[in-house]
């Protein structure tokens, strides 16, 4: 509940504090299964991050744990818009405030960044996943199709690349292969990935 009254930075921000809490501290399933899990909320509609945690509580507690998830993260920050869009045009004229709201509207912008950064080691690890997000940020960015196309295209992409080509899924070196003990590198697969190094 305390994420949907603290996370700024939208569903990416929210997401990667989740993917700390379930997989770093408590340890409630691996980075793959988040990444699993990640990989489908971002295709669903609706908000990523409201998908996510209810993908979990549906995992961890059944359909009222998806239930309590979702509720527990929308009722919080609902209530919050409500009561800060009827106050809006005041606040916004107080001066101190209205360059307190731009500050963080610029702040933001880098949590996205750096959370883009983080979630790297989740969602990109081979030189497909590479090739899709780079092309994904290029038309993003571009304008040239909208989200929901992108998402799409990219689905078929990958699809299409790992049924014809082989090795379309082999494992770009990542800085978390170093969590592998020291004994086993060079011994064959990667533990985390299974990847040949």
């Amino acid at each position: 509940m305390w994420l949907s009254i603290v996370a700024f930075g939208g569903g990416f921000a929210v997401a990667n504090r989740v993917r700390q809490i379930v997989v770093d501290e408590r340890k409630w399933m691996t980075e793959d299964e988040f990444g699993e899990h990640f990989a489908v909320a971002g295709a669903l509609p609706g908000t990523m991050a409201t998908n996510l945690l209810s993908m979990l509580g549906l995992r961890f507690r059944g359909i009222p744990g998806a239930a309590v998830c979702a509720a527990a993260f929308l009722l919080p920050s609902l209530a919050l818009m409500i009561a800060f869009g009827a106050e809006y045009e005041r606040i916004r004229g107080v001066t101190a405030l209205a360059s307190f709201l731009d500050g963080m509207s610029y702040a933001t912008v880098g949590v996205v960044g750096a959370v883009a950064v983080e979630m790297r080691r989740v969602a990109v690890r081979t030189r497909l996943d590479f090739v899709i997000a780079g092309l994904s940020a290029v038309t993003l960015s571009s304008g040239a199709l909208d989200l929901l196309e992108v998402v799409a295209c990219s689905g078929l992409v990958g699809m299409a690349a790992t049924r014809f080509v082989p090795d379309a899924r082999l494992q770009v070196p990542d800085a978390s292969h170093d969590t592998v003990p020291p004994a086993s590198r060079g011994s064959g697969p990667c533990l985390r990935c299974r990847c040949q190094r």
